[in-house]
């Protein structure tokens, strides 16, 4: 072999050994945002709706396995609003990393359903990138006691927020899953998030019932149904999106009290 063509393969082997094992192909905007992305081995990205991704983080639960916990990321031309963090602080870490770095949106609005480690355990990464948080009052003080900080914009019932072409609605419909859980409305979407007060079609029980109140929570389901009659998506808090269908699931395990 020629001392030129030595040269050659030497300097492509530096090269290759230089390049990390973890760097992945280069993807377009596009197709981050179009398919599933593996951001971790404990968490997913991935499309729900034009301009709306579903975030899922998953948690090894005694007597249960491994768990998800659904989330939501709404991205503008510029900005991303974000519906509860993942399921806790490296999780959501690596959520909100995936969002700036790979689909180079600034996280201006994260919205916190409850109190919950699955919603709110990630707060203090939002807070040190300088986020405004959104919650119920009653959330905030909750957190507080559980000495997580506070969020940064606390409402009483309801509240909207809107960013970059953007627009939530947050509604506290009154207590089910806990005291203080509301749902998220994406009117653009007609996407209903009903965190864990709506339960998903293969769930046979209300689940995690320590903080719940199963004498108000189908008053707290129609609450929402008059609100949101039509809704196209429905996301549960931990499980598959479906549709409407899914209150009525929710309201069928309440009055067998599951």
């Amino acid at each position: 072999m020629s001392a030129a063509r030595l040269v050659t393969v030497a300097v492509v082997l530096v090269a290759c050994a230089a390049r990390p094992a973890s760097v992945l192909p280069d993807v377009s905007h596009t197709e981050l945002t179009s398919r599933a992305v593996q951001v971790t081995p404990d968490l997913t990205v991935r499309p729900l709706a034009p301009g709306v991704l579903r975030h899922t983080s998953w948690r090894v639960l005694p007597d249960v396995g491994r768990f998800p916990s659904n989330g939501l990321v709404l991205l503008g031309p510029h900005e991303a609003i974000v519906v509860d963090t993942a399921w806790g602080a490296e999780l959501t870490e690596a959520l909100f990393t995936h969002i700036e770095r790979d689909l180079h949106r600034r996280i201006t609005h994260l919205v916190v359903t409850h109190s919950h480690d699955d919603r709110i355990g990630g707060i203090r990464e939002a807070l040190r990138r300088h986020v405004a948080v959104h919650a119920l009052t009653l959330t905030a003080t909750r957190a507080t006691a559980e000495g997580l900080p506070p969020p940064t914009d606390p409402f009483e019932r309801e509240t909207a927020v809107d960013a970059d072409g953007m627009r939530v609605e947050v509604f506290f419909p009154g207590a089910a899953h806990a005291p203080d859980n509301v749902v998220v409305w994406v009117p653009s979407q007609r996407i209903l998030f009903g965190t864990c007060m709506v339960r998903s079609a293969d769930a046979r029980s209300l689940g995690n019932l320590a903080d719940a109140s199963v004498a108000t929570w189908a008053a707290s389901v129609r609450a929402v149904m008059a609100r949101y009659p039509s809704p196209a998506i429905v996301v549960p808090g931990h499980g598959e999106p479906g549709d409407a269908s899914l209150l009525t699931h929710t309201l069928d395990l309440v009055a067998v009290g599951r």
